[in-house]
């Protein structure tokens, strides 16, 4: 038997596994970060989407009653942790019509239906709502006389998304002040 014969069934050599080995190592750092980043836009994209929603069922409750939901100053968390079994927010109690200052039965709206309305489709949506970044970062709704509103989320990163009425979000350093 030949001595290149032997050498074509022995394998990958020590160093050509090394160098494999190194290569896969230097892929996977560079995709770790990369994949985390896109998760994390991934979840401000849910917290905006989540925003423009109750935007939006604000402006319906506004249309019926004049104001925001109000007072709450300062801000109140909502959400999953505080509305979980039976609404305890204002913001959640007055958009589900569930023991409200305003949005209920005998109260009437400027069109004059009777209080008691469910502005969220699935209530469930906004009592099982809650910050993608964990549950460590919360959910607040605020409003000083009712005429605007704040809606902000912490982020891990000690920053805030923020939304007003008829605007759209915006990311923020600074605590979002109750209007």
């Amino acid at each position: 038997m030949k001595t290149t014969d032997l050498r074509k069934n022995r394998g990958f050599t020590l160093v050509e596994l090394m160098i494999v080995v190194a290569i896969i190592i230097i892929l996977v750092g560079i995709a770790i970060p990369v994949f985390g980043e896109v998760i994390n836009r991934g979840r401000a994209a849910q917290l905006l989407s989540n925003f423009d929603s109750l935007a939006r069922d604000l402006e319906h409750y506004k249309q019926d009653w004049g104001v925001y939901p109000n007072p709450v100053n300062p801000a109140e968390e909502f959400g999953y942790s505080v509305d979980r079994e039976t609404p305890t927010s204002l913001l959640s109690r007055e958009l589900l019509g569930i023991n409200s200052i305003k949005n209920k039965h005998g109260n009437k709206t400027f069109l004059g239906e009777d209080g008691g309305i469910e502005y969220i489709l699935r209530p469930q949506i906004l009592q099982n709502m809650q910050n993608p970044f964990g549950k460590d970062y919360k959910l607040y709704y605020g409003s000083k006389d009712g005429g605007s509103y704040v809606l902000y989320a912490e982020l891990p990163n000690g920053k805030y998304i923020v939304r007003y009425p008829n605007t759209s979000s915006e990311i923020t350093t600074n605590l979002p002040s109750v209007p």
